[in-house]
C-alpha cells in the first residue's frame, strides 16, 4: 500500500461516493479511515506508506478537510507500531506544527485534541527529543500570538506535558529556540541595514548626475 496506491483508495472512494450521490468528503471520509486502518491492523508495516500518503494529500485550503485529516490521523497513528511511526516523524510532526499554528482555531484544537489520546502521547514521551524541538515554534506562537483562548489554553497544556516529561530537555529546546530568533532578527536587521546603504548610494548618485547635467547646462 503505497501513498500512490492510498492515492488510487481514496479516488476510487471519490468516485464511488459521487457514484452514490455523496459528493461532500466529509461523507465517507469516517468510512475510509476504517478502510485504511484494516490494512495496518493486518499488516502494521503498511503503516508509514498510510501516513507519508495523508502527508501527500493533505489538504492546503479547505479547514473542514485538514480536521477529517487529523481525525484519520489519528486513527492510524493509534492502530500503527511506534517503529513505522519512527519512520515517518520528522514530516508528520512537522505537519502537525503547522496544524498546531493554524489560524483557524478548529485546526489548531483538532491538533492539540491529539495529545488526548494515549498512544500519540507515548509516542511522544518516547521520542520527546525529536518531537519538542520540531513542536516548539508553533507551540510558543499558539501561546503567545493566537487569537483563540481555548488553543492558548490546550497549547498550555502541552507545554506542561512536555516539561513534566523532561524540564531540562524544555529548557534546552526553548534557550536553543531563542538563539535562533535572535539570529534570524541580526539577519534581517543587517539585511535593512545593507538596503538602506544601497538605497542612499544610488540616491546619492543620482544627485550626482544631476548637479552634472546641470553643469554642462
Amino acid at each position: 500500500l503505497s501513498p500512490v496506491c492510498l492515492g488510487s483508495l481514496r479516488r476510487a472512494a471519490s468516485i464511488n461516493a459521487e457514484y452514490m450521490g455523496v459528493r461532500s468528503f466529509s461523507q465517507f471520509s469516517q468510512q475510509l479511515a476504517y478502510c485504511v486502518t484494516q490494512f495496518i491492523n493486518k499488516d502494521h508495516s503498511l503503516a508509514s506508506a498510510v501516513i507519508e500518503g495523508l502527508l501527500k494529500f493533505w489538504p492546503r485550503q479547505s479547514a473542514n478537510k485538514e480536521q477529517l485529516f487529523l481525525n484519520e490521523l489519528e486513527e492510524v497513528l493509534e492502530a500503527s507500531t511506534g517503529a513505522e511511526v519512527t519512520k515517518m516523524l520528522i514530516p508528520l510532526f512537522t505537519q502537525v506544527a503547522v496544524c498546531v499554528s493554524s489560524p483557524h482555531f478548529q485546526v489548531a484544537e483538532r491538533a492539540l485534541f491529539l495529545w488526548n489520546n494515549d498512544a500519540v502521547a507515548q509516542f511522544t514521551n518516547e521520542h520527546r527529543v525529536q518531537v519538542l524541538p520540531i513542536l516548539y515554534p508553533a507551540l510558543n506562537v499558539s501561546t503567545q500570538a493566537h487569537w483563540n483562548s481555548t488553543v492558548h489554553s490546550l497549547a498550555f497544556n502541552i507545554i506542561r506535558m512536555f516539561m513534566e516529561m523532561d524540564v531540562s530537555l524544555w529548557d534546552q529546546v526553548s534557550k536553543n529556540h531563542e538563539l535562533e530568533q535572535k539570529e534570524k532578527e541580526e539577519k534581517r536587521l543587517a539585511q535593512v541595514s545593507k538596503w538602506d546603504k544601497l538605497r542612499k548610494k544610488a540616491t546619492a548618485s543620482r544627485e550626482k548626475e544631476r548637479i552634472d547635467e546641470n553643469k554642462t547646462k
